[in-house]
């Protein structure tokens, strides 16, 4: 039995990691699909003998977390000119 076993720890887990993750960002964009290939390889490390494929919970744990990160101040959303979209940055405090 491991940590991606039990539900709450396995979002823990994730949560542990994204803040991790955001903290070493700097000025670099945060991709959610970066970070999921990202964790998805470490769990491998961690576990290699669970399938530690992300799920459509854990994705959406993922969503919920950073939608928090926006509403708090964690994250903020940056208007990039020249691709013409919107980024995802941490806030350098």
């Amino acid at each position: 039995s491991s940590a991606l076993d039990n539900a709450e720890a396995r979002k823990s887990l994730i949560e542990e990691w994204l803040e991790a993750y955001i903290a070493q960002l700097g000025n670099s964009s945060f991709s959610v699909h970066e970070f999921m290939m990202t964790a998805q390889a470490r769990l491998a490390e961690l576990y290699p003998d669970v399938d530690s494929k992300f799920g459509e919970s854990d994705y959406e744990h993922i969503k919920a977390w950073v939608f928090k990160a926006l509403a708090i101040g964690t994250l903020k959303q940056v208007f990039n000119d020249a691709d013409n979209c919107i980024e995802l940055k941490a806030v350098l405090v």
